[in-house]
Parts: C-alpha cells; sequence; structure tokens
C-alpha cells in the first residue's frame, strides 16, 4: 500500500540559462511540473513549516532532483523561495497521517551550470524532461495547477 502521506512536500526549480527544467510526472497528477516529492525525513509528524524543519526539506530537494533527473548539488546551493501551504490532493495510496489531503511546500531555486544542466536525463518518475523559459511554462496547457500558482506567486509566470 506504501507509505502514507505526512503532508511535507518539496520542490526544486532547477535553472539554467534563463530556463527551468520540467517534466512529465509518471504518477497522478500526470501533468508538467518541475522536480518535487514528499519529505519522508519527517515522516512520523506533521509539517508546520517552521525553521527548524527547514534541513529535513532542504535534503529531500537535494535526493528528489538526483533522483528525478540525475542532477546532483550541494545542499547549500539551494535557496529557498518559498514556504506555504497548498491545496493540491496527494497520490499516496496509503492516504495521509491524519485523513486530511493537504501539503506543506517548500520550493527551493537553483541556478545550475551548463555541465550540471546537461547531465539532466528521466528516470522514469518524471519524464519528456525539458529546459523552458518562462513564456513557455505559462503557455503549457498540461501544466500542474500548483505549479501554475507557485510560478505565478514567484512571477516566474
Amino acid at each position: 500500500m506504501g507509505d502514507p502521506c505526512n503532508h511535507a512536500v518539496v520542490g526544486v526549480l532547477a535553472e539554467w540559462n534563463g530556463r527551468y527544467l520540467t517534466g512529465l510526472r509518471a504518477k497522478p497528477p500526470v501533468a508538467v511540473a518541475p522536480c518535487a516529492g514528499h519529505v519522508d525525513e519527517l515522516a512520523a509528524r506533521i509539517p508546520t513549516g517552521s525553521r527548524d524543519e527547514e534541513p529535513y526539506f532542504r535534503a529531500a530537494g537535494v535526493r528528489e532532483l538526483e533522483e528525478e533527473t540525475g542532477i546532483s548539488v550541494n545542499p547549500r546551493d539551494l535557496k529557498l523561495v518559498l514556504n506555504r501551504l497548498g491545496g493540491d490532493r496527494c497520490h499516496r495510496a496509503a492516504g495521509s497521517i491524519d485523513g486530511d489531503n493537504w501539503h506543506w511546500w517548500l520550493v527551493y531555486s537553483v541556478a545550475l551550470t551548463d555541465r550540471e544542466a546537461q547531465r539532466a536525463r528521466s528516470n522514469g518518475e518524471l519524464n519528456d524532461l525539458s529546459w523552458r523559459t518562462p513564456g513557455e511554462l505559462a503557455a503549457l496547457p498540461n501544466l500542474e495547477p500548483i505549479w501554475q500558482e507557485f510560478l505565478r506567486q514567484l512571477r516566474i509566470i
């Protein structure tokens, strides 16, 4: 059945030459999105977005970026750009640890070098990886709704 959702989710906006790395999610919701995933390091508690939780989100961001894209970065290179509650639904079949359906998101950005960006490859969890401009992201008909919201809030689209 899998792990239950503890509501802690991290996202990573990998940026290279004014473009952002996105791919098509293999798990529901099937849509285009940047790298993201649950913060399993906080599996035993419901997140609050507090400062003491931030290292766990940061470590999960590094792990998710490498798992989904093959790109390794130093945790210090992640810049926190968003810390907020999101109303997105969870795909985890086990449900949530409290029966509710929401996520606390920390979103990081990371500026990549040419060499790092060229390492991007799909592992099957995030397919059809593409570097997209803000205009291309805004025009996508299948951009994941929570990411539409986040990218607008960050004034990327």
